[in-house]
């Protein structure tokens, strides 16, 4: 019964498309069949029910061919059923699902070679099985656009495949995106949470986020909060969270670690390199900071240059000093420099040392073309016979940061020699004295030389009275 309705059916609906046909036929009620309709179902409510058109339900489980059970051809051969000229254009309602064959639930019609899917079309609710060969899209040579409220704002150029996103974006790159994007929460971007002037780079939360109208060009910000208040700045760089997080106007900031250049505002071509570093620096210019909490100190001084873990300068507003490890340091502009352990002491000559040194040679300037007012040293025995020479040890326990050695000493006490040579004496920034043990060289050298005069003196006395008791030995004779 069922091959009978089927065979029937694919009859009546092809004689009914025929070319041919021109008389209408109307199934059910009283009425003559609509204008322009050859076949008018119609279920009335004087029938008791209303109802549809109930398609043959069949399972079909290869594409390519028509089930043995669908025509009366079963002792045919497959290839002779499949060739019936007259089942072209059936319709079916398909039971059987196969995920490998991809053969879906739904109408099917017979196109004389093939089953084919009525609709084709995704489910807005989701789909289970897709063909391959199956896509998305257009088949001419023209972009796939993507819109909404009647923009476009995703592009696709069919010649390269470029992706844009964006109102008309066209791309440049595989994908082009005119705004920012968020990655596992993370915003990338140019602004990263707003738009931006051109030729900036953004990667994380806040980074780049701008205040005001933002105009700033040139900028790269990685991080957290990286550039987040920037708004004219320029050409500034910022890689680690917090990094350059208060400037506004600067420009030509490098700043790499976590809160580097932190509080920097209007600070210009300045360089930190380091956790912390430079980050209490405000106005600053020109200065250059490596290591953890380098240059913090620092607000608005300029042309320094600290290297080493929390090595800073003399003052906030000190400007002109190096600092390396705390071990060499330079002050008045790079004229006075200090070797060794100096946190508390800045020292006022060109070269101070905290430590020994050895060398070979020693050379002082002492052309008599540099020198005026030359003049001889008096009472130079006097001066000596003054000073008084001691030994002694250094108190390293109490002044640990000097690194004085262990080693018995032997030298002068500078408080004495000041009230006697006070020419060798000199007094650093926090009080301490020093002696030039050069200065007492010219002492010596004119003390001897007093001495030798002395010497010559009394040998003269000596030898007039020898001469003088000679003759009274002769006389009395």
């Amino acid at each position: 019964m069922r091959k009978f309705f089927l065979g029937s059916l694919t009859i009546i609906v092809g004689l009914l498309i025929s070319s041919n046909m021109k008389a209408q036929v109307r199934i059910g009620g009283e009425n003559l069949p609509t204008r322009g309709a050859t076949l008018d179902l119609s279920s009335t409510a004087a029938q008791g029910y209303k109802g549809g058109l109930l398609i043959p339900r069949i399972e079909i489980h290869d594409l390519r061919y028509i089930p043995e059970s669908f025509t009366d051809f079963e002792t045919f051969e497959q290839a002779d059923r499949d060739t019936v000229p007259s089942l072209t254009g059936t319709v079916v309602y398909n039971t059987h699902a196969d995920e490998y064959k991809y053969i879906n639930v739904g109408f099917h019609y017979w196109n004389g070679n093939s089953w084919i899917p009525i609709s084709n079309n995704w489910e807005l609710t989701g789909n289970n099985l897709m063909d391959p060969s199956s896509f998305i899209g257009t088949k001419k040579h023209q972009p796939l656009i993507l819109g909404t409220n009647s923009r476009h704002v995703v592009r696709i150029d069919p010649t390269s495949g470029r992706v844009g996103i964006g109102d008309g974006r066209y791309a440049s790159t595989k994908l082009d995106v005119d705004s920012s994007i968020l990655v596992n929460g993370i915003p990338i971007g140019m602004g990263a949470n707003r738009d931006f002037s051109a030729d900036n780079i953004a990667f994380g939360k806040y980074a780049l986020k701008g205040s005001g109208d933002p105009t700033g060009v040139a900028n790269i910000a990685f991080g957290t909060n990286a550039l987040t208040q920037l708004n004219y700045g320029s050409r500034n760089v910022a890689l680690g969270n917090h990094t350059q997080m208060h400037n506004v106007n600067a420009i030509n900031n490098n700043a790499v670690g976590d809160s580097a250049l932190s509080g920097n505002i209007d600070g210009y071509y300045n360089s930190a390199l380091g956790s912390l570093s430079l980050s209490t620096s405000k106005t600053g210019n020109d200065n250059v900071a490596v290591g953890f909490l380098a240059g913090a100190g620092i607000v608005s001084g300029r042309n320094n240059i600290v290297i080493g873990r929390n090595s800073s300068v003399s003052t906030s507003i000190t400007s002109y000093e190096l600092n390396i490890e705390t071990a060499i340091r330079a002050f008045n502009k790079g004229y006075n420099i200090a070797l060794g352990n100096f946190t508390n002491l800045h020292p006022t000559h060109r070269l101070a040392v905290n430590g020994d040194i050895m060398a070979q040679e020693i050379h002082l300037t002492s052309d008599k073309r540099f020198k005026k007012n030359i003049e001889a040293i008096p009472g130079a025995l006097n001066k000596l016979l003054k000073l008084q020479g001691v030994s002694y040890d250094w108190r390293t326990d109490e002044f640990e940061d000097r690194q004085f050695n262990n080693q018995h000493q032997l030298g002068l006490i500078a408080q004495d020699v000041e009230k006697i040579v006070p020419e060798a004496i000199s007094i650093s920034a926090d009080g301490y004295y020093s002696i030039d043990y050069n200065k007492i060289i010219p002492i010596l050298i004119e003390a001897v030389k007093e001495q030798e005069k002395i010497r010559k003196s009394k040998d003269q006395e000596v030898l007039d009275i020898q001469q003088r008791l000679a003759k009274l030995e002769a006389a009395l004779n």
